[in-house]
C-alpha cells in the first residue's frame, strides 16, 4: 500500500508543511487524509475519468459526444458521484491539485478513498471541510468502477470484491459507515492483525447513516450517534481496518491520527451569510432555551452541552442504528488495541442516541441521523416531513426553510438505473424512517419560526 514513502519529509516539506518550521498538528493532519493512502479502495486517475464509457444511455451518449471536453466529462463525474473539489488543495509541489477532495493521492495519479469522501462538501459553491457529503454517491461510485474493471479484464481487489456485495449506501448522501467498521473489524484480532477466519456479527443490521459535520467533535467526550466510546486518537482509526493492511502499518499511524483528531477539533462551523432578523432570532433563542436547550445546549458566550443521550423510546427516530450494532462489536472493541485494551471507556449497551451541538446546523442538512429530514422547517413540523423526495442539486440551498430544495413523488421511480433510483430518500425502507424527534410540536408556529431564525445564528 502506498503511503509513507509518498508523504516521507521531503513531500511535507514541499507542500509547506514539514521542515524545520513544523506547522501545527492541525495541519499534518489534513496532509495526512490528502496524500496517504489509508484504505484498499481506489482507482488511477485514468481509471476515474474514463468511467463514463459505462456509464447509462444518454449519459454516455452525453459524454462521448463531439465538443465535450475532458473537463466537461470530469465535472460529470464529479456530479454522478456526488463529489467535490477543495480550492485551496495542493499537490506536493505546491501546485493546484485535480484530485477530488474525496481521495488521497497516495501516489502520483493514483488515488485512494478517504476520510473526506463523507466529511466534506460544499454547499452553494462555498467548500467546507467538515461538513457531511450530502451527495456522495458511494454504491454508485463502486459498482462503476466494478463495471470498468470487469470490461478491460482487470481484477478486483480483495476490498473491492467484498464491497460489490455490501451495501454501501441506499440513497445518495448516506452510506452503510458504521457496518463497515462492524464487518472489517471482525477479520482482526485485538491486536489489529488479520485473522484466518470472520468473527460472527450475530445481530449486526445494514443501515444508512448521514455524515454529521466533524465541527462538532471538538465539543464532544465520546464519538459516534450513540456516545458508545470515549473520544481518543486510536478509535476514529477503526475506519482504516483495510483487508489489505497489515495491524503493523495500522498501528503505525497513531501519532499520524493524533494529528487527524487535532485537525478535525480545529474545525469550525460555516456561519450564515445572509440576512438574519435579529429581533425573531431573539425571540426564537427564548423559546429554544426554553424547550431545545436541555439535550442541545445552550450558545453565546456562556455556551453549555450536556452531550445528553435520549433514549430510542422516547426520542423516537428510527431504532436501526441504535438497535443494529452487535454486542460482539463493541465488546471486541473494549478489548482492542483501539480502546487501549479497555483504558479507552466503551459502553456496551448505549440505548439511544447522543443529541448533537447545533453549531452550523445550518448548513448540514438532511437531518435526523439517517438524514431522512430535507430542511430545518420539516425538522420543526414532524407531520409535514416529506416520505419520498429527491435533492435537486442544481438549485440553491433553500435559504426560506433552511436545508436542502427538493421535490417529492408518490414513490421512486420504477424502470430506471439503480443509480437514478438512488438519488431518491425513501422514508419507508428500513432504518431510513423520518419519524420521532416530536418535541418541537410543543411550539406554537410563531415560535417555530422563531426558533428556525435563531437556528441560522449558531
Amino acid at each position: 500500500m502506498e503511503g509513507a514513502s509518498w508523504i516521507g519529509a521531503a513531500l511535507l516539506a514541499a507542500a509547506g508543511v514539514g521542515g524545520d518550521d513544523a506547522p501545527a498538528a492541525p495541519e499534518r493532519g489534513l496532509a495526512l487524509l490528502n496524500h496517504v493512502a489509508l484504505q484498499g479502495f481506489g482507482l488511477d486517475e485514468e481509471q476515474f475519468d474514463a468511467l463514463w464509457t459505462v456509464w447509462p444511455e444518454p449519459l454516455r451518449s452525453l459524454a462521448a459526444a463531439d465538443g465535450t471536453s475532458a473537463a466537461d466529462r470530469r465535472a460529470m463525474a464529479l456530479d454522478r458521484y456526488g463529489l467535490a473539489m477543495d480550492p485551496e488543495r495542493t499537490r506536493p509541489d505546491g501546485s493546484p491539485s485535480n484530485v477530488p477532495a474525496a481521495f488521497a493521492e497516495g501516489a502520483p495519479g493514483r488515488w485512494t478513498l478517504s476520510c473526506l469522501a463523507c466529511h466534506s462538501s460544499a454547499i452553494d459553491g462555498r467548500f467546507v471541510h467538515g461538513l457531511g457529503n450530502n451527495r456522495f454517491a458511494f454504491q454508485t461510485l463502486v459498482s462503476d468502477l466494478a463495471r470498468l474493471k470487469t470490461q478491460r479484464g482487470l481484477g478486483l481487489t480483495e476490498q473491492e470484491k467484498g464491497m460489490v456485495f455490501v451495501p454501501l449506501g441506499g440513497s445518495d448522501g448516506t452510506t452503510n459507515a458504521q457496518t463497515f467498521s462492524v464487518l472489517l473489524s471482525s477479520f482482526r484480532d485485538a491486536d489489529l492483525e488479520r485473522t484466518p477466519g470472520m468473527r460472527p456479527m450475530l445481530g449486526a443490521i445494514h443501515h444508512d447513516l448521514d455524515a454529521p459535520p466533524l465541527w462538532n467533535v471538538r465539543r464532544k467526550q465520546r464519538l459516534y450517534l450513540d456516545g458508545y466510546v470515549a473520544k481518543d486518537p486510536r478509535v476514529i482509526m477503526q475506519f482504516t481496518l483495510g483487508i489489505e493492511t497489515d495491524g503493523a502499518t495500522i498501528r503505525g499511524w497513531e501519532s499520524d491520527f493524533e494529528d487527524v483528531l487535532a485537525w478535525i477539533e480545529s474545525l469550525e462551523s460555516p456561519r450564515w451569510t445572509g440576512e438574519i432578523d435579529q429581533a425573531l432570532a431573539r425571540e426564537g433563542r427564548v423559546a429554544f432555551e426554553a424547550h431545545c436547550a436541555e439535550c442541545h445546549g445552550t450558545y453565546g458566550d456562556e455556551r453549555t452541552y450536556p452531550e445528553r443521550r435520549v433514549p430510542v423510546d422516547l426520542l423516537g427516530t428510527d431504532p436501526v442504528r441504535a438497535r443494529g450494532i452487535p454486542g460482539s462489536f463493541r465488546e471486541w472493541m473494549a478489548k482492542s488495541w483501539l480502546t487501549r485494551g479497555g483504558a479507552v471507556d466503551v459502553d456496551l449497551d448505549p440505548a439511544g442516541y447522543v443529541a448533537p451541538p447545533l453549531d452550523g446546523v445550518w448548513a448540514s442538512a438532511p437531518y435526523l441521523h439517517n438524514g431522512s429530514v430535507p430542511t430545518l422547517w420539516h425538522l420543526l413540523r414532524p407531520s409535514e416531513r416529506p416520505a419520498v423526495w429527491r435533492h435537486d442539486r442544481d438549485a440553491r440551498y433553500d435559504l426560506e426553510r433552511v436545508g436542502l430544495t427538493f421535490e417529492t413523488a408518490a414513490a421512486p421511480p420504477e424502470g430506471v438505473e439503480a443509480a437514478a433510483r438512488r438519488r431518491w430518500f425513501d422514508a419507508s425502507r428500513r432504518g431510513k424512517s423520518a419519524a420521532g424527534h416530536d418535541f418541537p410540536d410543543r411550539l406554537d408556529e410563531e415560535e417555530k419560526r422563531a426558533v428556525l431564525e435563531y437556528l441560522k445564528t449558531l
